[in-house]
């Protein structure tokens, strides 16, 4: 499953997740990393609980050499395209 998330929230997830040796997978185009409209696409293992204002899932990140599976977090709707 994949999400779209805006690009600065991807980036603060992603500084937090680097102090634990995790990279998230996002999808990626001939340039890096693919940013359409501000939003970058995150794969989703799988997805752990919703409320009114966010929802809970494991973003994928085995496919990336060195890390560990999966990255658990609270995404807020309001950062969902």
């Amino acid at each position: 499953m994949e999400i779209r998330i805006k690009q600065w929230f991807e980036e603060k997830v992603q500084r937090e997740a680097k102090h634990h040796n995790v990279w998230l997978d996002l999808k990626n185009d001939e340039n890096g990393i693919e940013v359409i409209d501000g939003y970058v696409t995150a794969y989703v293992d799988e997805v752990l609980a919703e409320s009114e204002k966010a929802i809970k899932v494991r973003l994928y990140s085995g496919s990336v050499v060195g890390s560990v599976h999966g990255w658990v977090i609270w995404i807020p709707k309001s950062v969902i395209a």
